[in-house]
């Protein structure tokens, strides 16, 4: 079963993070970079999920699990 990336952003779904140039992809929905987190170092990351940004916490949980 594959999961479903969303937009840190928005939550709405995306078909992609980084599109085939190497570019981070952008939603549909809202405009912005679906997932800005993609790449960041995980030490970053983590920072921002201790301060509780709900960006950071939708990166982990829904585009960073491998299937």
């Amino acid at each position: 079963m594959e999961r479903a990336l969303v937009c840190v952003l928005c939550t709405a779904p995306v078909p992609m993070l980084v599109d085939r140039h190497g570019r981070l992809a952008h939603c549909a929905n809202c405009n912005g970079v679906a997932d800005k987190y993609v790449e960041l170092e995980t030490t970053i990351i983590m920072m921002d999920i201790l301060l509780m940004k709900p960006e950071a916490y939708r990166h982990w949980v829904y585009n960073s699990m491998t299937n």
